[in-house]
């Protein structure tokens, strides 16, 4: 889904990417701001703004947003505006973003992530794209699948993760499951190289558009192909 927003010729300009703590909203978010900037590296880049913290997002962090997107892009097709955790902004902070939201600068993508969109105005709602990132599976669960774990996989042929993708496509549920489980392992780690990172963003892409495929065995192929591609990378 987000492959098919980013390549859109017109994409909104707000979206809230919701899901869960396990369902890696973050990174889902990162990924797609990776997407529409058409570019990798997008923390160093001038056109990508972020507003976090750990307690609330006050009025004046989103004044000086403002101020800093009002220009627009310098260098990407978009500036991206990543406002992580959105439920974060007080009240005075939600209503000076509505405000940005009614009349937003031309070229720049609003990403509101969060994992409690109910505590977002719903004025904001109405202004916004909704993205619903999967929740994953609990990995203390994983043990009770046949399937391999992440590590196993990485560690495999190409020729035997193909044999994994055949048994995995018997049965789509299972599949879901199994690829929830690998992204969990990975985001459990204390810290994630880039290729990781690269690796839990194509494992939540695919599994993202699992509902589009009809071919689940062919779909699963594509996942350990390139999965083999980043294995260079991660050893």
């Amino acid at each position: 889904m987000l492959e098919r927003i980013s390549a859109a010729e017109f994409p909104s300009h707000a979206y809230i990417i919701s899901g869960s703590a396990n369902a890696a909203p973050q990174v889902a978010a990162d990924y797609f701001a990776q997407k529409l900037m058409r570019r990798s590296a997008i923390e160093s880049s001038v056109d990508y703004w972020m507003v976090t913290s750990d307690k609330s997002i006050s009025i004046d962090a989103i004044r000086d947003l403002k101020t800093n997107v009002r220009f627009g892009p310098t260098e990407a097709p978009y500036l991206i505006a990543t406002i992580d955790p959105a439920d974060r902004m007080t009240p005075e902070a939600g209503n000076a973003l509505l405000k940005i939201l009614e009349e937003p600068p031309a070229n720049v993508i609003f990403l509101l992530v969060t994992t409690y969109p109910d505590l977002l105005l719903p004025t904001i709602h109405s202004r916004c794209q909704q993205i619903n990132c999967f929740a994953l599976p609990d990995a203390s669960s994983a043990s009770d699948t046949q399937q391999p774990s992440i590590s196993d996989i990485l560690a495999m042929s190409l020729i035997q993760r193909l044999e994994v993708a055949a048994n995995m496509a018997q049965q789509k549920d299972s599949a879901k499951e199994t690829i929830g489980f690998w992204i969990e392992e990975l985001a459990q780690k204390q810290a994630l190289s880039q290729a990781e990172q690269k690796l839990v963003k194509i494992l939540i892409e695919k599994l993202n558009t699992f509902k589009y495929n009809v071919n689940l065995k062919l779909h699963l192929e594509t996942v350990m192909i390139e999965i083999d591609r980043e294995i260079g990378t991660l050893q």
